[in-house]
């Protein structure tokens, strides 16, 4: 059995583990609408960051980086799945820090 201050060391390490994959797949998600709008509504050749590319490979540079993005979704899965099981052997009394740390990982394990 896991000691109680060996679950929040844990726990803390999950949470920040999660907190950096969301900023990362928002960025992600950032660049993947940003590629989508211009590869659809942009002209012949479309112009990503300054770069020409023809709608084809604009195309295929929208689909790269939304297969990071579901990569991104994957790998966040098994952080949350344990982060719920050490709550869940969580029990007695929790101080402030211990319950602001559980809300902070549940904030980032939607």
């Amino acid at each position: 059995m896991l000691e109680h201050s060996e679950i929040f060391t844990r726990l803390s390490s999950l949470k920040t583990r999660l907190q950096w994959l969301t900023y990362f797949q928002r960025f992600f998600d950032f660049i993947l609408f940003y590629f989508g709008g211009v590869s659809f509504f942009g002209g012949n050749p479309i112009m990503l960051f300054g770069t020409p590319f023809t709608k084809g490979e604009g195309l295929l540079l929208t689909l790269m980086v939304a297969a990071i993005t579901f990569s991104i979704t994957a790998l966040k899965r098994d952080p949350r799945r344990v982060g719920r099981i050490l709550i869940t052997i969580l029990d007695g009394q929790l101080s402030e820090k211990e319950i602001m740390i559980i809300r902070q990982f549940q904030k980032y394990a939607r």
